[in-house]
């Protein structure tokens, strides 16, 4: 076991050397570099490499579409590409990863050294800085080897100012006079580096130029960038597909009325406005038979405390003659061998009624009548496709603009919260407004500034950024509800909004052309969350209660609220005593006709 010990520790010992050990190191590295008035440069590299093994190929990155980042940390991208390629030995030549690979085929001899020479004309494209130029080169980017001795001249076409220069390694203009010596003649820079270029270091030079500094430049843009518009072009013809399978002549129209529509009854149109069924709407219905002439509720004079249930009974007055379902079963179940029911008579048996009626209504049929059941997943993918736009637009700009790839996730999700802002909430109109330009202005800038004097690029951001607000519009435009289920749920708003809303005088009106109207609407005004409003509203113009309804003391409508409160409340508490432990109605399907929701 000791000796498997001092072996394994043997190897730790040994293994980094075999790691670390170069095949090569640039004994001198020489740049000389010519800047013409036309931005492209002509480059001529000499080396002395010392060969530590045999070798027999060395390889020289120059990279291309180059992340230009500035002495002020701001950035920029340009589009850059390399011709004319000769060297001193066979090579080849091979795009990897955004750079040029020139693989250089040599015999290099353990502990030998030799000279090797490699030249190209680099064109820089476009200048991109505002009000003036600018010369940006990486001498040497990604060598496998360490250079001891690096020396480069350059020549501009014309005079230079010395304060404009600079120098930096990966990216960090912080060279000290030790670090880099170097001297300006008129137009050209000499200089060599007194620091040892570990692998992969980039060395690279910055120039700012006065204005036209370069005449003739040409525009290498790769046309294949345009691409990027696909994904959101795509998806913006998938939201429009959708949007006609599932927006087109789908509008919800809300027009103030104080009708109901197709003459449903309570638990109807409370299920078609909440798009499910809650205990208390179906137990509404019983107040809505009550309106019809079926029952009559009668008060105890123990009080209004919700969940007592002796303090009211229901008493019949006619056998149920219509042919709704849900009604028919409730109405024959609440008076079962009986004119007269109290909720202990009901107790612990009818909880299976209960959600037999509910299921008359709360069932996948009537559900397709109003919903488009597969909306969900068109939403997810809608979704999906905005948030692939986003990144694909963003994913750049953002990368040049915070130097981070950390920050691109973030700073999308900003973006997501301003659309969601302005499309979607229904946040007050000065709010959204105001965080509409905090988080949409902000992710403007972060996406344009870094790209604003790159023409082709700013226009691909401006249409991709067009195509993902019309993919926002049009997913604001995704109805859930089909078009009966839109027409029904406009009816419903219209009517909740007019027992919200009803003047005085209209309610005198009313209540003069129909003695019965106040509290018909009763039903209806528990089953859309209006009933305090509609009480209020009843004020100083009813007087006298329902001739369903018999207090047990002098009649108000403030205790007519509370009684009504208190018999939707505790009989749904008693009729589900058996199963109350659930959280909500089971739906489920019977051989029984359900209830037909037809337009």
């Amino acid at each position: 076991m000791k000796k498997l010990k001092y072996l394994l520790f043997l190897l730790f010992l040994l293994s980094p050397l075999g790691i670390n050990a170069e095949e090569v190191e640039y004994t001198l590295f020489d740049s000389n570099i010519i800047v013409n008035q036309d931005r492209t440069i002509d480059v001529n590299e000499n080396y002395k490499i010392y060969f530590s093994k045999n070798t027999d190929k060395i390889t020289r990155k120059v990279e291309m579409n180059q992340t230009v980042v500035r002495p002020n940390n701001s950035k920029v991208s340009l589009s850059t590409n390399i011709k004319d390629i000769d060297a001193s030995v066979p090579f080849t030549t091979k795009r990897v990863q955004n750079k040029e690979n020139i693989s250089l085929t040599v015999k290099g001899i353990q502990d030998s050294i030799d000279d090797f020479n490699i030249s190209y004309k680099y064109n820089m494209g476009l200048d991109t800085l505002k009000n003036g130029d600018e010369f940006y080169y990486k001498v040497i980017n990604d060598v496998d080897a360490p250079i001891s001795n690096l020396t480069f001249r350059i020549e501009f076409p014309s005079t230079i100012d010395e304060n404009d220069i600079y120098f930096a390694i990966d990216d960090k203009y912080n060279l000290s006079e030790d670090d880099i010596t170097y001297q300006v003649n008129g137009n050209i820079i000499t200089g060599s580096l007194n620091i040892l270029l570990s692998n992969n270091q980039t060395f690279s030079v910055y120039v700012k130029l006065s204005s036209n500094y370069f005449v003739g430049a040409t525009d290498n843009f790769n046309y294949l960038n345009y691409l990027l518009i696909m994904i959101p072009f795509i998806g913006t013809v998938i939201l429009i597909v959708l949007f006609m399978k599932y927006g087109k002549g789908i509008k919800l129209k809300i027009k103030r009325t104080d009708s109901i529509y197709n003459g449903f009854d309570s638990a109807e149109l409370g299920y078609l406005y909440k798009g499910k069924l809650e205990e208390m709407d179906l137990t509404s219905v019983i107040l809505y038979l009550a309106t019809k002439g079926y029952l009559k509720i009668v008060e105890h004079d123990d009080g209004y405390k919700l969940g007592k249930d002796n303090s009211f009974h229901f008493v019949k007055l006619k056998d149920y003659d219509k042919n709704n379902a849900a009604q028919e079963i409730l109405f024959n179940e609440l008076f079962r061998n009986r004119e007269r029911t109290e909720l202990k008579d009901i107790a612990y048996h009818f909880a299976d009624t209960f959600k037999e009626a509910s299921s008359m209504l709360n069932n996948e049929d009537n559900h397709k009548k109003i919903f488009f059941t597969g909306l969900k997943k068109v939403k997810i993918l809608s979704i999906i496709l905005i948030v692939l736009s986003l990144i694909v637009n963003n994913f750049r700009s953002i990368y040049l603009f915070t130097n981070s790839y950390l920050l691109i996730v973030p700073i999308i999700l900003m973006m997501l919260f301003g659309l969601y802002i302005v499309f979607i909430s229904n946040t007050n109109g000065i709010l959204k407004i105001l965080i509409a330009t905090i988080f949409l202005g902000a992710s403007l800038y972060i996406g344009i500034s870094p790209i604003i004097i790159q023409m082709h690029f700013l226009i691909i951001y401006i249409i991709n950024s067009l195509l993902i607000t019309i993919m926002c519009i049009l997913y604001t435009r995704l109805s859930d509800r089909t078009k009966f289920g839109s027409i029904v749920l406009g009816e419903t708003y219209g009517l909740k909004y007019y027992l919200e809303t009803v003047t005085k005088s209209e309610l005198e009106q009313k209540i003069s052309e129909n003695s019965d109207f106040y509290y018909d609407m009763i039903p209806y005004a528990c089953v859309l969350d209006s009933l305090e409003i509609w009480i209020k509203k009843g004020k100083d113009i009813v007087n006298e209660p329902p001739s369903w309804y018999i207090p047990s003391s002098e009649f108000s409508l403030s205790n007519f609220e509370k009684f009504i409160k208190n018999v939707l409340y505790t009989t749904a508490l008693v009729m589900m005593k058996q199963v109350y432990s659930e959280s909500e109605l089971v739906t489920y399907s019977n051989d029984k006709v359900k209830t037909n929701l037809n337009d």
